[in-house]
């Protein structure tokens, strides 16, 4: 009998979330900050825009409220992650960005993390893992 829709998201899931896990690292730069997910994942978005990053356009990216958006930032603020700007020109557009030592941490996490993921990718060629993007990116939100 073959699975329904449901079966194979079903299925889809947590291999998905077992594909980029975040491990725990001996080295993890940021364990005094007690990080959750949600936070790093905000680093990972604010680390890719050295300039900063819009709020609005980050929680777009994490696909949460303006809310939620503003309790990541709030806290990574408050442990010294991030700085809170205004946006030149527009005091309404608040953009967040790295410190400059979180940004060297993140810079150590980044590479530690994508060493540990990689390898779980290595059975994938890479026209493989370019029709996975192509899928992934077909996902409406």
């Amino acid at each position: 009998m073959e699975n329904t829709r449901e079966q194979l998201i079903e299925e889809l899931i947590p291999k998905m979330k077992r594909a980029i896990r975040f491990n725990k690292f001996s080295s993890y730069p940021f364990k005094e900050h007690s990080l959750s997910m949600p936070h790093v994942g905000a680093l990972f978005h604010i680390a890719k825009e050295k300039d900063g990053i819009n709020m609005k356009d980050l929680g777009e990216q994490l696909c949460v409220t303006g809310g939620a958006v503003t309790q990541f930032i709030d806290e990574l603020v408050t442990k010294k992650l991030i700085i809170r700007e205004h946006a030149e020109g527009d005091r309404r557009s608040v953009k967040v960005r790295l410190t400059d030592e979180a940004r060297e941490h993140f810079k150590i996490f980044k590479q530690e993390y994508f060493r540990t993921v990689t390898p779980r990718f290595d059975h994938l060629t890479d026209d493989e893992l370019k029709t996975l993007i192509k899928l992934l990116d077909k996902i409406t939100l």
